[in-house]
């Protein structure tokens, strides 16, 4: 039930294209139904035809934004995972 809640509830904040936004509490909420072990299985299902579609640099953002540690060096999909701008710190911060 992880992958189609992370679907309803975060896929416009992971969407190519459109801008970074903060997640909202229902994205955050089924991001934490994730742990770090489960990682490799759904970077598994990051096919070719899906990372047409989301953007790894904002799902980085939205799990860690949520408490979800993605470690640096992550292979997710066809990416490795160095960094996530804190874009949504600084988002929130200032607005």
């Amino acid at each position: 039930s992880t992958v189609p809640s992370l679907k309803s509830r975060c896929s416009r904040f992971v969407r190519i294209p459109g801008p970074k936004v903060p997640p909202s509490y229902a994205c955050c909420q089924a991001v934490k139904e994730i742990t770090v072990g489960d990682l490799p299985c759904l970077c598994k299902l990051l096919t070719p035809a899906v990372q047409k579609v989301i953007s790894m640099e904002k799902a980085v953002c939205v799990a860690r934004t949520c408490g979800l540690p993605v470690p640096p060096g992550t292979v997710c999909g066809s990416k490795s995972i160095y960094y996530c701008l804190e874009y949504f710190t600084v988002l929130i911060n200032f607005t």
